[in-house]
């Protein structure tokens, strides 16, 4: 991503609450797929929480110091 593009992930990121980004989340529907990472289960909201949290910080922080981000798609 460029300096710019992380600019604005790290807004829009910025904007978007994990509480936010929670309310779209079908979990009946993620328990089915086996969806959450790492045997990770609704009780583990709070890791993931903090993972998000880390997320945004980081993007903040590239922002701020208009650097780019690789990314790793796999």
């Amino acid at each position: 991503m460029t300096a710019e593009e992380v600019a604005r992930a790290a807004g829009f990121l910025a904007r978007l609450s994990f509480d936010t980004l929670a309310d779209f989340a079908d979990e009946d529907a993620m328990d089915l797929d086996d969806v959450y990472p790492c045997g990770r289960d609704r009780e583990g909201a709070q890791a993931l929480r903090d993972v998000y949290a880390d997320l945004q910080a980081f993007y903040a922080a590239a922002a701020a110091a208009g650097q780019a981000v690789l990314r790793e798609l796999s």
